[in-house]
């Protein structure tokens, strides 16, 4: 079952879930090797990333739902933790990047400098 669109995997895909969109096949191929589903390798990545991160799930069924609160109980090994997460990078374009390119012409000094492990596009 596909964790983004909630349809059997089979080749009668949406456009949504073509095979060629990498973000949209790195948990299915992880579920597929850790032998779970996509569903709880997607929150149990997110939960990873931090633990002020709570995943908002968005089940429909009661077995959608078990399924979701099973990632409670699946740990993900640092280098698939790091393979979602080179596959889920993006840049998110207009305006964040005009922002982080004119805030030092725009407040000049008075910008404060960004923490050196900042996460804010532009600013390293």
């Amino acid at each position: 079952m596909c964790a983004t669109c909630r349809t059997k995997r089979s080749s009668r895909r949406p456009r949504s879930c073509s095979p060629g969109r990498r973000r949209h096949e790195v948990p299915h191929t992880v579920a597929d090797e850790l032998g779970t589903t996509p569903a709880r390798v997607a929150i149990a990545w997110t939960m990873s990333r931090s633990p002020l991160v709570h995943p908002i799930i968005g089940a429909r069924t009661s077995d959608q739902l078990r399924d979701d609160l099973a990632a409670v109980d699946l740990t993900l090994p640092p280098e698939i933790v790091a393979r979602l997460t080179r596959a889920a990078e993006f840049t998110p374009g207009f305006p964040s990047d005009f922002i982080a390119e004119t805030s030092p012409w725009v407040f000049g000094s008075a910008l404060p400098a960004p923490p050196r492990d900042s996460p804010v596009v532009g600013h390293r």
